[in-house]
């Protein structure tokens, strides 16, 4: 039907000593700024051998999705930073 099954998310971060990093120096930015995009087709209950693969592509952000990975990047640090990681979600960003 079009929509993805699963969520796609960057799992590391660093919880210490983040005080004066920036999102122009970070590894994941690095990350996010060339993601190669590989579509499976199928439904959960069609077993993964038997799904049919789609075509690849590869995503570059533009200027304004790079600066909103930022301002969702930023909001995370400073939870970070205040000590308030338990407020970090998948909902965030």
């Amino acid at each position: 039907k079009g929509k993805p099954l699963e969520t796609t998310f960057v799992s590391v971060t660093p919880l210490l000593n983040v005080t004066g990093m920036t999102w122009q120096h970070r590894h994941v930015r690095n990350k996010l700024n060339h993601v190669l995009w590989l579509p499976i087709l199928g439904e959960r209950d069609v077993i993964p051998f038997e799904r049919t693969i789609g075509s690849g592509f590869l995503c570059q952000p533009s200027a304004e999705q790079d600066a909103q990975l930022q301002r969702d990047w930023e909001e995370q640090m400073e939870l970070i930073a205040l000590g308030r990681i338990d407020e970090i979600s998948s909902h965030l960003g």
